[in-house]
């Protein structure tokens, strides 16, 4: 059965999926503010460039030793001028962050890099300029720094701010899991280039389908749903019958949970009914009728 997410908005969901998150941490708190975060998914998915840089010796300066997706050449020296800081180098980071869940343990600033350390930047190569792969926030919600086998991201915490914590606090994750993760999101995103560029309909709708049935809980899964799920909406005949019955299968599914995306729904089936014409009226007219078997949903569905 497809999951409830698969029919969120694409467009909507890879611009605030990590917004929504946030909120589940600001939730009954009336002053929170929702601040960046990094988030490997979006910025593994969004990412044109994900490399290893080390210190070039200029503080904007970072040589490029691993390239884990992209053209970047190894040995490249890139620009990064949001990774220098003006803290003492010889402060471990593991020291600088101390207990985040106080006011004197929060490290909101830049942090240093050492010889011998490494970040893992997603970057997006913009008019043959850098800018952060998570669209929002500076390029330090778009990295992780590697110290003494710890890794370090920007996370908002209590009370808010976006501050360096470890990834993930408190069992922290190797760098070997953060490579696999990032080796799946861009093998899922592979095959969706793959298959949208498919000249067979029929097999480019069936390849789309599988990846709209994305397990969401694994890494790049809920991306892929949504990316399949608009390419799906923006095919011809084929693509649009079968995205008509699969959304009417999630329906079945909605009846148990009353989760989903109604207007989403209402748009995708009007869009595919003024393109396509009177051939897809009646699958159409299915799921408007199983759709209104539900009760309308207050809030988004689960991510």
């Amino acid at each position: 059965m497809w999951s409830n997410s698969a029919c969120y908005d694409s467009g909507v969901a890879r611009k605030t999926a990590k917004l929504w998150l946030l909120a589940l941490c600001c939730s009954g708190t009336a002053a929170a503010r929702l601040e960046p975060s990094f988030y490997l998914d979006y910025c593994a998915w969004h990412a044109t460039d994900i490399v290893v840089v080390i210190p070039a010796g200029s503080a904007t300066q970072f040589r490029v030793a691993e390239v884990i997706a992209g053209s970047v050449a190894v040995g490249r020296v890139l620009e990064l001028q949001g990774l220098a800081s003006s803290v003492d180098n010889s402060r471990r980071l593991s020291h600088l962050i101390g207990d985040w869940w106080k006011p004197e343990g929060r490290f909101e600033g830049t942090p240093p890099i050492r010889e011998g350390d490494r970040i893992i930047v997603f970057l997006k190569n913009i008019d043959q300029r850098w800018e952060p792969a998570l669209g929002i926030g500076t390029i330090l919600t778009s990295a992780i720094w590697i110290q003494d086998g710890e890794l370090f991201v920007y996370e908002q915490t209590p009370p808010w701010s976006t501050n360096l914590v470890r990834y993930w606090f408190p069992e922290g994750k190797s760098e070997a899991q953060v490579c696999g993760e990032i080796d799946e999101v861009r093998k899922l995103r592979g095959a969706l280039g793959t298959a949208v560029r498919l000249a067979d309909p029929r097999e480019r709708t069936r390849r789309l389908l599988d990846l709209a049935h994305s397990n969401e809980a694994a890494p790049g899964g809920s991306f892929a749903q949504y990316a399949a799920v608009e390419a799906l909406a923006a095919g011809g005949p084929s693509e649009a019958k079968a995205l008509l019955r699969l959304l009417r299968e999630a329906t079945r599914a909605w009846r148990t949970t009353c989760a989903g995306s109604h207007s989403l729904a209402n748009s995708l089936i009007q869009s595919i009914t003024s393109r396509h014409g009177n051939q897809l009226q009646s699958e159409a007219g299915k799921l408007g009728d199983s759709r209104r078997a539900c009760s309308k949903p207050a809030g988004h569905p689960r991510q």
